[in-house]
């Protein structure tokens, strides 16, 4: 996880008590089960996908046994040829 305290004044003791809060809370095991495709999606009863939009490494995210990569990819470029097509203009 990445965090920008750039633009906040932050202590150590602060600093500490997120991390211990990321340990009682199980962050890791979260992280884990949002890019194994595990229905974490409480309200929808479904996983989170939208870590396979950011996904450009191509890395197979599977949900319910099926790689959802390729659809994820059809997708954007459909998008992608969407916004540069005469279309929108």
């Amino acid at each position: 996880m990445l965090v920008d305290f750039s633009k906040n004044r932050i202590t150590e003791e602060t600093l500490a008590k997120l991390q211990d809060l990321a340990k009682e809370t199980d962050l890791a095991g979260a992280i884990k089960s949002m890019f194994s495709g595990e229905k974490i999606n409480r309200t929808e009863d479904r996983a989170v996908l939208h870590v396979a939009l950011r996904n450009r490494s191509n890395t197979p995210i599977v949900v319910d046994g099926k790689d959802v990569m390729p659809e994820v990819n059809a997708v954007l470029e459909k998008m992608k040829n969407l916004l540069r097509s005469d279309y929108l203009r």
